[in-house]
């Protein structure tokens, strides 16, 4: 695999966009989907956040270099479409059967913290970390009557019932 993916920019269209940072994931290159995630140059997601976006565009340049509107939506998905990539790599949220999660987090980036909630039929799931001078705290909530599995990227797995749960893995 080349170094670098076009200076870390998508380059993919509308159907394929969901599956490139998990792809790269799968296939231990995590890093790079980080950069892609994290790159504030257009394409990139970030470059919309740089352009003021608060919401997801059709494209990642919405303005002209005058500063006008170029007249496409400014709340579109299909570029959004890293947000499941959020949830099930980054927070590490995946639901696997009934009243049953796996939590497997994989951080990487720049991310000092991370956080992502899933109201699922049973209730509210919650996985989120910080960096701290000790390491990574990694907080996860669990609805009542389910179970998950966690795995820290420290390799320690744990199966737990509903409630609060909280762990430090050094970096």
């Amino acid at each position: 695999m080349r170094k670098q993916l076009r200076n870390y920019t998508a380059g993919t269209g509308f159907l394929s966009t969901p599956f490139v940072s998990g792809v790269l994931t799968k296939f231990g290159y995590a890093d790079t989907a980080y950069r892609m995630m994290e790159n504030t140059k257009a394409p990139g997601w970030l470059a919309m956040v740089e352009g003021g976006a608060t919401s997801i565009w059709e494209t990642y340049i919405m303005y002209d270099e005058k500063g006008h509107p170029l007249g496409h939506s400014m709340n579109h998905y299909s570029p959004g479409a890293v947000c499941a990539w959020l949830f099930d790599t980054v927070c590490g949220i995946r639901i696997i059967g009934k009243n049953r999660f796996l939590v497997r987090p994989i951080p990487g980036g720049t991310l000092t913290h991370a956080k992502a909630e899933y109201l699922s039929p049973y209730g509210r799931i919650i996985s989120g970390r910080e960096k701290e001078k000790d390491g990574i705290v990694f907080h996860v909530t669990i609805p009542s009557n389910c179970h998950a599995r966690i795995e820290l990227p420290d390799g320690t797995v744990r199966e737990e019932k509903s409630g609060g749960y909280r762990y430090l893995i050094s970096e």
